[in-house]
């Protein structure tokens, strides 16, 4: 774990350091904002992930919702006819 501030990476300087743990590692985060970037929709380290691993999640979820929206449409149009 790095010293104290300023943290430097790669030769750029940050004021803020955090390492989070997760069961197959860690993750450490430099930023010069006051506070972390924190998402209650995507898991910490998913832009770590391969490019085709995470097109594919992305195509599975699109066509999910397709799905349900295609689910929900031909329920509509059954209530009109």
């Amino acid at each position: 774990m790095p010293e104290g501030p300023p943290y430097s990476w790669h030769g750029t300087e940050f004021n803020l350091f955090k390492r989070l743990k997760t069961p197959v590692g860690y993750i450490d985060e430099y930023t010069n904002n006051e506070i972390f970037c924190k998402s209650f929709i995507l898991p910490m380290g998913l832009e770590l992930q391969s490019d085709t691993l995470m097109g594919i999640i992305y195509l599975l979820a699109l066509c999910y919702l397709f799905m349900g929206i295609a689910i929900i449409s031909d329920i509509f149009m059954e209530s009109i006819e």
